[in-house]
């Protein structure tokens, strides 16, 4: 009796379920329905219920960004958030919108188009189910928490034409083991905000970052390359730089830092072993802007604790500034030494120094001619330590009512042979230790 009883249950819960399904407006099974608009100048969304497709798309005749969202300004498709499998962005649009796609947690696949260049902040913030993305070439801003707490996501490859990746952007991705970044064609610049890469908020990230393209281009921290493995976290808080892969010297010739692939240029070649940078019918008319202002050029700028030796190739002429150049120095060692040799000639100009060493200047040969050409020039110049001249022909005059031919202010000008000739507004030659 009491299986009969339990099989018309059964059949009865069975009927009422059918009847249910055909009547009309209702259904046991809740789905989202089909909806389109705008989200932006020209900009128009869809998203079909029966794939749980959304596709941004642009309809006018160039191109046109997407709308933002936030602060308390829902995007359009906010009611189909949890439904939303896939996200088709079509070409002509310039930008993704501020959290647009903010906690799709069902989202498996994103398009994006080359045509996109910023992808906004929070834009894929909280999508728990995206595990693959491609940036594509052309993205250049990826926006604070673009990426944040995408906990599938395996790795991410940043394209050579990023230029900035905001705060916490792709931070607390659980799964996330590769960082790659495509290396640019020519030198550039890349802004990695504070915690872009980041598993507990706080800077730290151990994923190590890898290198994909051609070429041999790879991020520097000032002077410190960023090797392939070095942690993601690493880059945080950094204003990096695209370079040549390689040793970085503390030697500019003109406007070019002398690295190990960057070591020779018209008129001159620079040789590590020994320190020697080899003039041979130079003319450097840029120069160095040793300052975060702009403010000092110097034509040589050599940065080092030691010396800078200076060879002038036999019969060769050459010219470091001028009258119309307005480098603050000619050539100058900030830190160390100058010595210069040589059977060739050099003329050297500056509005402040001609040449000018921290410490010690000596010039053993060749033929020499240093102007300050300011008021208060000084042809040749030893802050702290000697001036010393053991040969050639040296010719060192600045004409400004303070002007100094030679200088040591602080240590000895020593003379031991060659034909020197000096003469300054204030002095020839000017140290308060000795005089020759």
């Amino acid at each position: 009796m009491e299986q009969k009883t339990g099989r018309k249950l059964l059949l009865f819960l069975l009927t009422l379920a059918m009847v249910i399904g055909l009547l009309p407006g209702i259904s046991l099974t809740v789905q989202a329905e089909s909806a389109e608009g705008t989200c932006g100048d020209g900009v128009t969304w869809s998203y079909n219920a029966e794939t749980k497709a959304l596709s941004i798309s642009y309809s006018g005749s160039g191109t046109g960004a997407m709308n933002n969202y936030g602060l308390g300004q829902s995007c359009p498709w906010n009611d189909l958030i949890i439904d939303i499998n896939k996200v088709s962005i079509g070409s002509g649009v310039t930008s993704i919108g501020e959290q647009s796609f903010q906690s799709c947690s069902s989202l498996i696949e994103v398009t994006i188009p080359s045509s996109v260049t910023s992808i906004g902040d929070s834009a894929f913030a909280a999508c728990d189910a995206l595990s693959e993305v491609t940036i594509p070439h052309g993205v250049k801003n990826i926006g604070n928490a673009a990426f944040v707490d995408c906990n599938s996501l395996t790795g991410v490859t940043i394209p050579s034409s990023v230029t900035s990746i905001g705060v916490f952007a792709f931070s607390y991705c659980s799964r996330l083991t590769n960082v790659t970044f495509e290396r640019p064609a020519a030198s550039s610049t890349l802004t990695v905000e504070n915690n872009a890469f980041s598993t507990d908020g706080e800077g730290t990230s151990n994923i190590p970052i890898r290198y994909t393209g051609s070429g041999t281009l790879i991020l520097f921290d000032g002077d410190t390359q960023i090797t392939e493995g070095k942690p993601s976290g690493d880059l945080n808080g950094k204003s990096l730089t695209w370079e040549e892969a390689g040793a970085k010297y503390p030697l500019w010739v003109g406007d070019i830092r002398v690295t190990e692939h960057t070591n020779s240029g018209e008129g001159w070649s620079y040789d590590i072993s020994s320190n020697t940078l080899t003039l041979n019918g130079a003319a450097i008319t840029t120069g160095h802007c040793a300052d975060q202002y702009g403010r000092l050029k110097y034509g040589i700028y050599y940065a080092g604790a030691d010396r800078l030796r200076i060879a002038l190739a036999p019969r060769s002429v050459n010219t470091v500034g001028g009258s119309e150049v307005g480098l603050n120095r000619g050539i100058s060692a900030s830190q160390g030494d100058i010595t210069i040799s040589g059977a060739g000639t050099l003329s050297v100009y500056g509005n402040e120094d001609g040449i000018a060493a921290n410490k010690d200047l000596t010039i053993e040969s060749g033929t020499i001619r240093a102007a300050g050409t300011s008021a208060v020039g000084k042809g040749i110049l030893s802050i702290t330590g000697d001036v010393t001249i053991k040969g050639g022909t040296v010719i060192a005059v600045s004409e400004g009512d303070e002007a100094i031919g030679i200088c040591a202010p602080n240590g000895n000008v020593n003379i031991y042979g060659g034909k020197v000739t000096a003469s300054g507004g204030m002095a020839g030659i000017y140290t308060e230790k000795n005089l020759p």
